[in-house]
């Protein structure tokens, strides 16, 4: 049985969330939980330059991750 599914798609632009990127987490996390009809919660590896989300499905069966983060960044 599937328990958790990732899917990864690159989007053209730059991310980075400087100052206070914890209110921007926030907000983006009310608009993630409407969505998807889900509540999401920070992993505890979100900061400036990427935010994750990781949530159980409504159904309670498959664990919903969202990465957001700067791929250049990253590599460096």
């Amino acid at each position: 049985m599937v328990t958790k599914l990732d899917i990864t798609r690159d989007l053209i632009g730059f991310f980075y969330a400087p100052g206070d990127w914890q209110a921007l987490h926030g907000k983006l996390k009310e608009v993630l939980d409407a969505a998807f009809g889900n509540t999401f919660r920070n992993n505890g590896n979100s900061f400036d330059t990427c935010f994750q989300f990781v949530g159980l499905s409504p159904r309670g069966r498959l664990y919903i991750r969202i990465k957001i983060y700067n791929k250049l960044l990253a590599f460096l």
